[in-house]
């Protein structure tokens, strides 16, 4: 089973560390060779993906050093890192089927206009300016990539747990 395979801080490390890199690389796929439009909160959503890849690179550039005593602080940040993730994810979510208001950011009547634009440049930005509705899923196989998104950060959460549950805090003494 897959639990046993994480039971090392070094190995359950390694697999997030691939698997966060995974869901970027597919995200970016998805947008630039599939035309995946991403709305403002699915870009809020890649940003714990990033946060958890530099905190497990810094473990492993301290593994290689050989400081190896920081492994399950990283494990827990990347794990809280991604319960957040699964929080933005399951408000997208609630944003797609409509169970609450969308943010300002998000709705398809706002339009950002930067300060700095002159005149002559201000229609020509305007039409360039894409706003991606939020509450306007895209969908593979039936399911919102917020959806997926949801479901692999609460999988990378249970993912360490092994690891985090085997230490001295949670030993029987």
């Amino acid at each position: 089973m897959i639990f046993n395979i994480v039971k090392s801080p070094n190995k359950t490390s390694l697999t997030i560390l691939i698997s966060c890199s995974i869901v970027l690389i597919s995200a970016y796929i998805l947008e630039f060779f599939f035309g995946f439009e991403p709305c403002p909160l699915c870009l809020k959503q890649r940003i714990p993906y990033f946060i958890v890849i530099g905190l497990l690179f810094i473990n492993y550039i301290l593994h290689r050093v050989n400081i190896k005593k920081f492994d399950l602080f990283f494990i827990l940040l990347s794990s809280i890192t991604m319960a957040y993730s699964s929080y933005l994810a399951l408000y997208h979510m609630g944003v797609e089927f409509n169970f609450w208001e969308i943010t300002s950011s998000c709705s398809s009547n706002t339009i950002k206009v930067n300060q700095e634009i002159v005149t002559n440049d201000l229609l020509e930005s305007l039409v360039k300016y894409k706003n991606i509705d939020c509450s306007k899923p895209q969908k593979i196989l039936g399911l919102s990539l917020a959806t997926y998104n949801f479901f692999i950060s609460i999988f990378i959460v249970i993912l360490s747990l092994p690891t985090l549950l085997q230490t001295k805090y949670f030993q029987k003494k």
